[in-house]
């Protein structure tokens, strides 16, 4: 990690196919105010994104949470921590009306989580794997049961 504040980049991600790949390789830390993905990279510095669906609700909504969010992260001397790795904050309904402070804490949790290395969820391969271990399992479990119970009847 680098310690030295005037050496440390961060550089605003602003290609769809960027934010596709965190999504896709990475993994997620959710929040009350926000959900934050990650994903390890090979490139010096931090690479940072700022996304809010049109769920959450109209264009003056959706660009008022990304402020906040930008905001948010500007302040924060955490994100120093995280040197190597890309970044994209989700805006949620809730980042709308949630308290500043709260969304610094919220931040600051999810850094937290990151460099402790205990993201939230798994990556989508290792989902697909559990999944279809899970599967195989349980069709094994009713085809032992069926089994059982027509050799019972016989």
């Amino acid at each position: 990690m680098l310690t030295d504040q005037t050496s440390f980049k961060t550089v605003r991600m602003k290609k769809r196919k960027q934010f596709l790949h965190v999504a896709e390789k990475g993994t997620k830390v959710i929040t009350s105010g926000m959900i934050v993905q990650v994903c390890a990279t090979k490139i010096p510095g931090v690479r940072i994104g700022f996304t809010v669906t049109k769920k959450v609700g109209c264009a003056v909504v959706r660009n008022r949470i990304r402020r906040r969010l930008r905001e948010v992260v500007r302040l924060s001397s955490d994100i120093t921590k995280l040197d190597g790795y890309d970044l994209v904050f989700i805006g949620r309904k809730s980042t709308f009306d949630r308290p500043f402070n709260k969304l610094k804490s919220d931040l600051s949790y999810a850094i937290h989580q990151i460099s402790k290395g205990t993201a939230a969820e798994l990556s989508r391969e290792k989902k697909k794997e559990i999944k279809t271990d899970t599967l195989i399992e349980a069709v094994q479990s009713v085809l032992n049961s069926s089994f059982s119970v027509e050799q019972e009847k016989v």
